[in-house]
């Protein structure tokens, strides 16, 4: 397990609101997550679990809450109303390419999946190319 560079932070988990649903949003106020800005992926450890999600602001800079919908709270063991310590890390590239082949929208999940098999087709042309130059 690694060890975070920020802090954690005691929130209190609320329900998303219906747009950031299917969307793998985490919704929570900057200076939880200093190191991000909107839009950008994060990681999200509580209960010994961890999520990667999107960031955004909460509505209205609200301190003290996170907002995630019901996947996500199953991922990381919490239920709307519960009091947990959040920490928040940066996602690095694999947990991106895992993000988007994992995706709640199901557009995104395609597009992703539809990449990494271009990645590997290629790379099999690749090979195949060398193969026939030796």
């Amino acid at each position: 397990m690694s060890l975070s560079l920020w802090p954690s932070h005691e929130l209190e988990v609320r329900q998303a609101d219906l747009e950031d649903v299917f969307a793998d949003i985490v919704r929570v106020a900057h200076q939880h997550r200093p190191f991000s800005h909107a839009g950008e992926l994060i990681v999200v450890r509580c209960n010994g679990r961890r999520l990667v999600a999107a960031a955004r602001g909460s509505h209205k800079n609200e301190q003290g809450v996170i907002y995630i919908d019901m996947r996500g709270r199953e991922k990381l063991g919490v239920s709307a109303g519960d009091v947990a310590e959040f920490t928040f890390e940066s996602a690095d590239f694999l947990d991106e390419v895992v993000w988007a082949w994992n995706a709640s929208n199901p557009m995104s999940r395609f597009a992703a999946r539809l990449a990494v098999l271009g990645l590997v087709l290629g790379l099999i042309g690749l090979a195949l190319g060398l193969i026939s130059i030796a």
